[in-house]
């Protein structure tokens, strides 16, 4: 006996006229909805306030020197690194760089008068206004960052992020010739202990040739540096000159009578 065979259930399967025919029954209700819904958001455009924008690109790049170091690694400078791009928007957020903008463009006095605002607002209350109305944005995979500033007045905009773009030029400017004073200044200390060595050894040495040439010659290890000997013993010497090429290194001193 064969099996019984139960026929699949039937499909309803609408047709493009079953829809057409659904359309043209519900067409008041569809065309008043979409013209409701244009309505609406004209009226909402017309409503709200102009907004304007200014953008001002910079480039960001570490501080780093132009020449290999002395371990054969190059410098880092130049090179894409998301967590230093991240400490620079943090940096121009702080009050380094937006206090200078605020004071600046005597934004305290100009947003009192604009707000309505009795009483002057502090340098706080403007620095949440501007960070609210500033977006930082890095270039990918680049050093890029872009500063763009949001306003109702499209010449406050292009003025606050050019502002902001200058300061921060500025004081990167000035952290790197900070940096740049405090090497000198160690590498110039080093040199003068170098000099001043250079100097003493020459001395002794000067000492211990006029000594052989009266002839009382002495240990080198015995002898004296020359602002310690007794006076009487280098008056008839004449005066002496020590050359020094501190571009070069310590020059070969010379003795003059």
């Amino acid at each position: 006996m064969d099996p019984l065979k139960t026929a699949p259930p039937p499909e309803a399967k609408l047709h493009f006229l079953d829809y057409w025919r659904i359309i043209r029954i519900r067409k008041t209700v569809i065309l008043a909805v979409f013209l409701l819904v244009v309505i609406t958001a004209t009226i909402v455009t017309f409503i709200l306030p102009e907004k304007y924008s200014s953008k001002a690109t910079i480039r960001v790049e570490r501080d780093g020197g132009d020449v290999a170091g002395v371990d054969g690694q190059q410098s880092l400078r130049g090179m894409y690194d998301p967590f230093f791009i991240a400490t620079e928007f943090e940096v121009i957020k702080s009050e380094r760089v937006m206090d200078p903008v605020i004071d600046q463009l005597d934004l305290n006095k100009r947003w009192s008068a604009k707000y309505s605002q009795p009483q002057r607002f502090k340098n706080s209350e403007v620095r949440a206004i501007l960070q609210g109305m500033m977006d930082l944005r890095p270039s990918r995979n680049t050093s890029l960052i872009d500063i763009t500033v949001y306003s109702d007045d499209k010449n406050e905009a292009r003025e606050i992020a050019n502002k902001i773009a200058e300061v921060y030029h500025d004081y990167r400017q000035n952290t790197s010739l900070e940096l740049a004073k405090g090497g000198i200044a160690v590498f110039r200390k080093g040199l003068d202990e170098l000099l001043s060595r250079v100097s003493g050894a020459c001395g002794i040495r000067r000492l211990q040739e006029v000594r052989h040439r009266q002839g009382n010659p002495q240990d080198d290890a015995g002898s004296l540096p020359a602002d310690q000997e007794r006076p009487g013993q280098l008056q008839h010497e004449g005066p002496r000159l020590f050359l020094v090429d501190v571009a070069g290194g310590p020059a070969d001193g010379f003795y003059r009578k």
